[in-house]
């Protein structure tokens, strides 16, 4: 386990408290998601959130919300018959970059047939995004290895972002690292121990558990709960 006397400049700036817990103040820790086992990794991309599956979602709402207001608007301006017309064309356009429209445009039709004008327009977008969520799965194209994924058990709030590096956001144990580069400002690289203990570089870490045999843990562990090493 190799250690550096070198803390690192505070990108961050005097002060700052980006990333670092609102809370404690402790920093955020970085380490990279090939540091980690194996096991490990495969349990965040099995059990978390994936993030950008997420947004995904996110956008195909706000397509539909955009869709729900315009056909408000012409609801009340279009005869009936016509009005219909627009809403599949209105539709048809919102959604067919995300979905195969031949497949769902019945179930989203009948659906926006039972709505109410009165209806929330977020509750109407929730029962459209219903008629069409099972089509998605087949429209979706991942980022690849590097799926953002969010993680949150044990005591921890983990998140791997778009590069492949696994921030720890909240954990039952802390290491002393050094400053990260400007990327991340005020996080802590955890693969870069600090030979002495530096409080100001105090920042969340994985417990020894993350790590076996072939991948071993890169800095003293120590504990949240007694502040001793573990």
């Amino acid at each position: 386990m190799s250690k550096t006397n070198y803390a690192g400049l505070d990108y961050s700036g005097p002060g700052s408290t980006v990333n670092r817990d609102p809370v404690t103040g402790i920093r955020y820790g970085i380490i990279h998601s090939n540091r980690v086992s194996h096991d490990a990794l495969e349990a965040i991309y099995d059990n978390g959130e994936d993030l950008d599956y997420e947004a995904f979602k996110e956008e195909i709402k706000s397509q539909l919300k955009n869709a729900v207001e315009h056909i408000r608007d012409i609801q009340d301006a279009a005869a009936p018959d016509a009005a219909d017309n627009l809403m599949e064309e209105i539709l048809e356009k919102a959604l067919s970059d995300f979905c195969n429209w031949s497949r769902v445009a019945g179930a989203v039709m009948e659906n926006i047939g039972d709505i109410k004008s009165d209806d929330p327009v977020d509750a109407v977008v929730e029962k459209l995004f219903e008629a069409l969520s099972d089509d998605l799965g087949d429209h979706y194209q991942g980022t690849g290895d590097c799926t953002r994924m969010s993680w949150e058990e044990d005591g921890y709030s983990l998140m791997i972002d778009g590069s492949g590096d696994l921030w720890v956001f909240k954990s039952p144990y802390f290491t002393y690292a050094q400053y990260c580069n400007p990327c991340a400002p005020g996080a802590c690289y955890l693969s870069n121990e600090l030979a002495e203990p530096v409080e100001s570089n105090k920042c969340f870490c994985l417990g020894p558990d993350w790590f076996d045999e072939e991948v071993k843990c890169p800095y003293t562990v120590y504990s949240m709960e007694t502040g001793k090493q573990v």
